[in-house]
């Protein structure tokens, strides 16, 4: 399937609300799971361990959760590659939807020649980077790979990087289609 196919196929409400109740109960359930592992410490909290960087920073927070959470951090790890699959389908299917809005109520604003949206694309690489950093967690805790931890948190980094690029996407696009709208209902009030 091409990207041409795939983005006709995405960008739709359904889609966009099965992916939301599915990013919605992820959320919350891996917010408990990290509450029950750092014990609500922010300084333990599984972000800082994505962006520790070194085994010294790394293995601190590892020791504050300690042999039961570490446990059972890796038996739920499984549930932030369906998360991955979830959010980045839910970002690149609503980027999707609002642009067609767009185009379908300024028509002038739509390229002559069907196009690949590329950049509503990136959450999808963003995932890949997501699921990346599960695949190194895995390595290291189950497997003392401490020397991938530098990786690690690289490949996170990236991993945010790219959402933020995408979620700023996203608002661009949002608040573009608004802004139409309101611009819509005041002509319509002001004939």
């Amino acid at each position: 399937m091409n990207l041409f196919k795939l983005q006709e196929k995405i960008k739709s409400k359904k889609i966009i609300m099965v992916t939301l109740v599915v990013v919605v109960a992820c959320t919350i359930y891996l917010l408990k799971l990290e509450n029950a592992i750092s014990g609500n410490n922010d300084a333990y909290s599984y972000f800082k361990m994505q962006l520790a960087f070194s085994s010294k920073s790394f293995f601190v927070i590892m020791k504050n959760w300690g042999a039961d959470g570490v446990n059972l951090y890796l038996s739920y790890i499984w549930i932030d590659f369906i998360y991955a699959i979830a959010y980045s389908t839910l970002l690149a299917a609503a980027i999707l939807y609002f642009k067609k809005m767009l185009y379908m109520y300024a028509p002038e604003r739509k390229p002559d020649t069907p196009v690949v949206d590329k950049i509503a694309f990136l959450p999808f690489i963003a995932a890949i980077f997501d699921m990346t950093e599960n695949i190194i967690h895995i390595m290291i805790l189950k497997f003392n790979y401490a020397n991938i931890i530098l990786a690690s948190s690289i490949v996170s980094l990236i991993k945010w990087i790219f959402l933020s690029i995408s979620l700023l996407y996203f608002l661009y696009v949002f608040f573009s289609f608004r802004r139409l709208m309101r611009e819509a209902i005041i002509k319509s009030k002001n004939p």
